[in-house]
């Protein structure tokens, strides 16, 4: 089981996400350090891959789970549902 499985498993979907994306953000501070300007794209992409869109069903289940329950506070973690791809 991956880092991340792991994770969602102990903490669940809305931890994991505002997780994912302070690991984005200090992947993205790194790129930007680093590397040559044309790979950041490239960096932030997979990381996004990595961390948001391979935990796509999870999150979404998550989701509808917080819809259908009408839980509108507490969305910090929405940024992350909105880069899934369609």
């Amino acid at each position: 089981m991956r880092e991340s499985d792991q994770y969602i498993v102990d903490h669940g979907v809305p931890a994991y996400l505002i997780q994912a994306e302070t690991r984005i953000a200090e992947e993205e501070a790194r790129a930007k350090k680093y590397l040559d300007t044309c790979s950041f794209e490239k960096v932030k992409t997979e990381c996004n891959s990595a961390l948001i869109v391979r935990h796509k069903q999870s999150i979404q289940s998550y989701c509808e789970e917080f819809l259908r329950a009408n839980r509108i506070s507490g969305m910090q973690w929405y940024n992350s549902v909105l880069k899934i791809p369609l």
